[in-house]
C-alpha cells in the first residue's frame, strides 16, 4: 500500500482520523516536552559552570 493511499484512508475515515490527530498531538506534546527539558539542562549546565 503506498502513502498516498494510506493518509487518504486516514483522513477520510472517522475513527482513525481521530487516531492520527491524537498521535500527532501527543507527538508535538512530547517533542516539546523534550526541547524544554534539554534547553533546561543545557543551561543548567551552564550556570553551573
Amino acid at each position: 500500500m503506498n502513502i498516498s493511499r494510506l493518509c487518504y484512508i486516514m483522513v477520510t475515515h472517522p475513527f482513525l482520523s481521530k487516531i492520527f490527530q491524537v498521535v500527532t498531538f501527543h507527538f508535538q506534546v512530547i517533542q516539546n516536552w523534550v526541547l524544554k527539558k534539554n534547553n533546561n539542562k543545557d543551561s543548567g549546565g551552564l550556570i553551573q559552570e
